[in-house]
Parts: structure tokens; C-alpha cells; sequence
């Protein structure tokens, strides 16, 4: 039987995973205000002068780069050839310059 859920074994070799990151790692992947800034230091970016509020606070965009430049290093360095990268929009906008693309 041939359906496109099953995989032979040749195409399982070559898929890798990587687990979500541990505890002391998150550090590198999330931008969390509490690491990067004393409470006196961050000033949301976001409007907020209508009484906006926000689940998080929004990440500068100088740590966003910050990230995104380390995400290219670890990508670099890896041996595979082909890699898939589950993200959200703003990291493959990065990623491409800023050019507009369609899903």
C-alpha cells in the first residue's frame, strides 16, 4: 500500500529534529524584558496610548537583530544541506531583506 502517510526508510534517514531548547538556552532563542532590561530601561515600542495592552512586551528591534544574526551563525554551522525553518512571518521577512513574499 502506497499513501502519501506512510515513509519509506530512505526518507526517514535524513529527517532530524531538534527539541524545543532547554531552560538555560531559552535565553538565546526568546526575548524575555526581564533578561535584557532593568525595569527602568525598556520603553514598549508598540502604541500604547489608547490603552493598548500586550501579552508580552515587544522585543526592540536591535535584539531582534541581535537573535537573528545568532540564528544565521547556528544555521551555518550545521552539516545539513537542507534545513526547514518553522518560524513566525517576521523572522523569514529577516531573513529575506525585507522583501514582501506571499504564503
Amino acid at each position: 500500500q502506497n499513501n502519501n502517510n506512510n515513509l519509506s526508510r530512505k526518507d526517514t534517514d535524513t529527517v532530524a529534529a531538534t527539541n524545543t531548547p532547554k531552560e538555560e538556552e531559552k535565553e538565546k532563542w526568546w526575548f524575555d524584558v526581564n533578561l535584557n532590561y532593568n525595569n527602568n530601561d525598556y520603553n514598549e515600542w508598540r502604541p500604547n496610548n489608547d490603552n493598548q495592552r500586550y501579552a508580552c512586551p515587544g522585543e526592540p528591534d536591535i535584539d531582534f537583530k541581535r537573535r537573528m544574526h545568532m540564528l544565521y551563525q547556528w544555521l551555518s554551522d550545521r552539516e545539513e544541506r537542507t534545513i526547514a525553518v518553522v518560524c513566525h512571518w517576521g523572522v523569514i521577512h529577516r531573513m529575506l531583506d525585507g522583501a514582501d513574499f506571499q504564503n
